[in-house]
């Protein structure tokens, strides 16, 4: 049986996630949730932007409800550019924001 007094401290603390570590390293979610991953330098060329959209119509076939998470260390204006690419194809996105720690990744 665990101690009480952990227990109350560990909750306080404010980190209610199953594994803290293995959801900022995949913007808030597990990895085996994930179909996609591009990395932070990658995410920011402008191949993997042209070419973007291709991809997630691929993705679309799978048979899952496909989310975009989008890092918040790209710069807003490529933010904004797959945020469009996604919505033009009803796949819904958030821009995750880490307080501890940074993800290698640019998108999810």
């Amino acid at each position: 049986m665990e101690d009480l007094s952990k227990k109350v401290l560990l909750a306080g603390s404010g980190e209610h996630r199953l594994n803290p570590d293995e959801q900022r390293r995949y913007l808030g979610t597990f990895e085996e949730r994930v179909v996609l991953l591009i990395n932070l330098d990658d995410a920011r060329s402008e191949t993997v932007q042209q070419h973007f959209s291709e991809m997630l119509s691929q993705l679309k076939s799978l048979p899952c409800s496909l989310y975009l998470k989008i890092s918040s260390e790209l710069p807003l204006s490529t933010q904004m550019t797959y945020m469009k690419i996604a919505e033009s194809l009803n796949i819904k996105t958030t821009i995750i924001r880490e307080s501890k720690g940074v993800s290698p990744y640019g998108l999810l």
